[in-house]
């Protein structure tokens, strides 16, 4: 697709220089989005290293920082934000991949036009052409549309990167594998997959209720953990015909 092409070649114009992506931790959803922007550095052939949003003694002085795309700059959240206050006026430049923008108003309009905001819907959009007025401002579809389901499941673990695992992440798998043991899939070919957290809407909560991405959360970072919890999330939804969702 068109934003498929247009994502590619801002990356490609990245290469060269010192690139450090900040995964938006999260949900199972937040997963999905995690590797379709690691499939998205691999095509592009972009280098670059992975920070956490909590890290306090990064020095990304005169660096580029792609932070993911997701739902993190909103009223509900703040970890973003704070990650941004700490870095944002030593780097080189700034890219927030397709996002949901509310609130955030002080932060958006100290932003420059060394910094690119892509909104991932109309309405965020509009917010940012009011609140950073000096950002460059785009618009593209999230990022969990372009994941390519068969790469992945070609290529599971995300090889040839090389990530030596550590001891959190087997917990995290340990945990990831746990959370779906203990959870009850209903029979049949429907699904219900309703948010029950701070964004979930006004429409009542089915007694069925599996809140999926809820249950698969175990990581976006490294790649190999969250290319695994994509793929457990995506085999658990393939099961069923049917979904319904307040999402």
């Amino acid at each position: 697709p068109k934003f498929r092409e247009n994502l590619d070649r801002m990356l490609r114009g990245l290469r060269g220089r010192e690139v450090v992506f900040c995964p938006n931790h999260g949900n199972g959803g937040d997963s999905l989005i995690a590797v379709a922007t690691y499939q998205a550095f691999r095509r592009a052939g972009l280098k670059y290293r992975v920070v956490r949003f909590d890290d306090h003694d990064e020095d990304l002085r005169r660096k580029t920082l792609i932070y993911a795309g997701g739902g993190n700059f909103v009223k509900q959240y703040a970890h973003g934000e704070r990650f941004l206050r700490r870095y944002y006026k030593e780097l080189d430049q700034l890219i927030i991949l397709p996002h949901t923008f509310q609130g955030k108003e002080a932060l958006l309009a100290d932003l420059g036009d060394n910094a690119t905001l892509i909104a991932r819907e109309r309405g965020s959009l509009a917010h940012l052409a009011e609140h950073a007025p000096r950002a460059n401002r785009k618009l593209m579809h999230d990022l969990a549309f372009l994941l390519d389901l068969d790469e992945l499941r070609r290529n599971p673990w995300g090889l040839p990167r090389l990530e030596i695992p550590r001891r959190v992440d087997f917990e995290r798998m340990k945990k990831d594998r746990e959370a779906r043991a203990a959870t009850t899939f209903p029979e049949g070919d429907v699904i219900r997959v309703f948010r029950t957290d701070g964004e979930k809407t006004g429409r009542p909560i089915p007694p069925d209720n599996v809140d999926l991405p809820h249950v698969f959360r175990a990581g976006v970072t490294p790649e190999f953990l969250a290319r695994r919890v994509a793929l457990n999330f995506l085999n658990a939804l393939d099961r069923y015909r049917v979904i319904e969702t307040n999402r």
